[in-house]
């Protein structure tokens, strides 16, 4: 495992860190414009030397339809730094 899960925080909504190596983050009701159009969710994390540094971000599941199923993933794959 390339990353040591240290905690987890969201605005709106909530975290749950499972077994320190996934986060269920549950984000509530949005909106398509306003103050309530926007989420962030913050990982802090440590960085191992070794490992696949891949990081994968995928919407589980909406009580909304998407029309747009292709943006429903996305991948990050960080360098560290000796």
């Amino acid at each position: 495992m390339a990353y040591d899960l240290v905690s987890s925080s969201a605005s709106p909504g909530t975290t749950l860190l499972f077994m320190g190596r996934f986060v269920i983050w549950s984000v509530g009701s949005l909106t398509a414009s306003g103050p309530n159009s926007g989420a962030t969710l913050t990982i802090r994390v440590i960085v191992r030397a070794a490992g696949d540094h891949a990081n994968t971000a995928t919407i589980g599941s909406a009580s909304v339809s998407d029309p747009d199923a292709s943006n429903d993933s996305a991948t990050l794959t960080v360098t560290p730094l000796p």
